[in-house]
């Protein structure tokens, strides 16, 4: 009995590093949300989208960084920033999945395919990220968009012009923050 209660007991260790995971995804979250509010102040289209969107780039910056499994911190600052500047809960949890997947599948193309090295050494890693920056940025704006468009906040008859606007401040936000 004595052993299996001492397998069972917490381990002070096990506690730190789950916990400084969770501050982790609470500060990129942060960070995310603050730049958020920095690229909404740009946007001119429609009030949800930005001509650049710094979050596009420090998401994906932080998990090629630090790794993907932080990946929380995005959906958490995207979210709750959506929530605070007063999106409805549908549409924030469209940006979310949006914005989510987009960085999620971002890096696993860069990292994966691309072999991709933080440092930018060579030109693989400048033309991979570009590529990528390219492909995986139509996936916010698509889902963003048509999200806006099916919870009524935005209007059918500007699709093309909101997501363009979206896919390009995605785009910058990758390309220069990142």
């Amino acid at each position: 009995i004595k052993k299996m209660t001492k397998k069972y007991q917490s381990n002070p260790v096990n506690i730190k590093s789950l916990a400084a995971y969770i501050l982790k995804i609470i500060l990129l979250a942060v960070i995310y949300h603050l730049a958020a509010r920095v690229g909404l102040k740009m946007a001119y289209v429609q009030a949800n989208t930005s001509p650049v969107w710094p979050p596009t780039g420090i998401g994906l910056a932080a998990l090629l960084i630090f790794g993907i499994r932080f990946w929380p911190g995005i959906s958490l600052g995207v979210f709750v920033g959506s929530l605070l500047t007063g999106a409805p809960v549908f549409l924030a949890l469209g940006i979310t999945i949006g914005n989510t997947l987009e960085a999620l599948i971002a890096v696993h193309l860069l990292t994966k395919v691309v072999r991709f090295n933080n440092r930018i050494e060579c030109i693989r890693d400048v033309v991979g990220l570009v590529i990528v920056s390219f492909v995986c940025t139509t996936i916010g704006a698509s889902i963003g968009v048509i999200t806006l468009m099916v919870t009524g906040n935005g209007v059918w008859e500007s699709f093309w012009a909101i997501w363009f606007t979206w896919w390009i401040g995605d785009l910058l936000g990758a390309l220069v923050v990142a």
